[in-house]
């Protein structure tokens, strides 16, 4: 059955609120100019079944998503998250997406995936309505039951867009809202607060010049970039200490212990902890080794609190063993 998608179902809905809804433009002399934001918004989804090796996964059209574009894969994994990589789209419908096989990244069932939005990038809401219903007319989106019986969580994804938009346009946060697929629907990213948090720990530093994300381990290495955002990407770059030398420019090298020096003294340290914690701490390492944080103690316990184990902070041995490692690496 070939799905088509009337307009009125979706103009019906929304063409009293198109006239009242900010647009987040200025005009000047007769033209429109985009009020750039750094804020994001996170796309939040889930893995829903794995055909032939190809991920199905409840975010869409209706989610910005398009054809080509990356999403990051997360696992849950008693108690904590693993990234397991990412996945590049090949067919997206009103409210699914089919990714392409992946050799280096196997995403599961129930897995989390995700994506970003700089918030500039988001069209108000009853702009991205129409839009979309313009767009479901246009394209075929094929023989496909999945995507017929889906309806619903169109009208139910669009309100939530439409409802959302402008706290996205009021807030100054980093993080501005969500837009999420039917498994994290109804503010259900608070399940995966401490995942995000993580996220954004890496990202706060990454946005002002730090170069330790490789401490973090190569899956973080791999996926963090898709999550970025274009914004953090330039603050980043431009944050970086540039040396001229003659007529040429480099980015300065830094200077101490190497990421492997780093991995491999907290492996020894902590042999009886996770992976993902040892990520974590070879990350907090590499970044106060480049941060050289005046005031390490309370630092590192604020950093452990931002992070997926915020429950470590409270463990004493712990938080005086990544003490006593910071200051060999300092050769204190």
């Amino acid at each position: 059955m070939c799905l088509k998608l009337p307009v009125a179902i979706f103009l019906g809905l929304f063409a009293a609120n198109c006239c009242s809804t900010s647009i987040a433009l200025c005009q000047e002399e007769g033209g429109k100019i985009e009020v750039e934001r750094p804020g994001l918004v996170y796309c939040l989804g889930r893995v829903q079944q794995m055909r032939e090796g190809s991920a199905l996964i409840d975010l869409g059209d209706v989610h910005t998503l398009k054809p080509q574009e990356n999403v990051v894969v997360f696992r849950a994994t008693e108690g904590y998250y693993t990234p397991v990589g990412v996945l590049r789209i090949a067919e997206t419908y009103p409210t699914f997406c089919r990714a392409f096989p992946s050799s280096t990244c196997h995403p599961e069932k129930g897995d989390i995936a995700m994506f970003v939005r700089q918030f500039y990038d988001m069209q108000p809401g009853g702009r991205h309505s129409i839009e979309f219903a313009k767009q479901q007319i246009i394209k075929n989106s094929g023989d496909n039951a999945y995507s017929t019986d889906r309806r619903l969580d169109v009208a139910r994804a669009l309100l939530a867009y439409e409802k959302n938009q402008p706290k996205w346009e009021r807030s100054r946060s980093a993080i501005v809202g969500y837009l999420n697929g039917a498994s994290f629907a109804e503010g259900r990213e608070k399940d995966i607060s401490t995942l995000l948090n993580q996220i954004n720990l890496i990202r706060e530093h990454f946005r002002v010049g730090r170069n330790s994300l490789p401490a973090a381990g190569a899956a973080w290495e791999n996926v963090m970039p898709v999550l970025f955002g274009a914004t953090a990407i330039a603050q980043h770059e431009s944050a970086q200490k540039v040396v001229i030398e003659g007529d040429d420019q480099f980015i300065e090298e830094p200077t101490g212990p190497t990421v492997r020096d780093i991995q491999r003294a907290i492996k020894e340290e902590f042999f009886d902890r996770t992976e993902e914690e040892r990520n974590l701490f070879s990350f907090l390492i590499a970044t106060a080794l480049e941060k050289s944080p005046a005031k390490f103690d309370l630092w590192i316990l604020q950093q452990i609190e931002q992070s997926q184990f915020p429950e470590i902070a409270e463990e004493d041995v712990v938080v005086d063993i990544l003490k006593l490692t910071i200051r060999k690496m300092r050769g204190q």
